[in-house]
């Protein structure tokens, strides 16, 4: 399924000031399948803190593997974030997201 993905974004919390291990040994099952070389990947990282540690550990890994990374962004995620019907209600957190999509889109946000 993911060799066939035109795109692949990530979304991923920040456990400890990385990636999470269960995150991490998904990546090294598909690492010498190739099916992330040339594929356009975005990444978003969140933590309470801003994820800044996560994605800085996540991108090397991504781009190791042949990923075509167009975004490597990090939020701060927290519930305060999302409205009651689990809609983006924060102003930033809304526009990191739309620019991770428009550069798997291949356009600017």
């Amino acid at each position: 399924m993911l060799a066939s993905a035109d795109a692949v974004l990530i979304c991923c919390p920040e456990y400890a000031h990385g990636v999470p291990g269960s995150f991490k040994n998904a990546l090294d099952w598909i690492v010498s399948s190739g099916e992330l070389t040339d594929k356009r990947v975005a990444v978003v990282m969140a933590s309470a803190s801003g994820a800044e540690q996560a994605r800085a550990a996540l991108v090397p890994t991504l781009k190791v593997m042949g990923a075509n990374l167009v975004f490597a962004g990090s939020l701060v995620l927290a519930p305060r974030f999302l409205a009651e019907d689990d809609t983006i209600s924060d102003p930033r957190t809304a526009e990191v997201v739309g620019e991770a999509l428009a550069a798997l889109a291949g356009r600017e946000a």
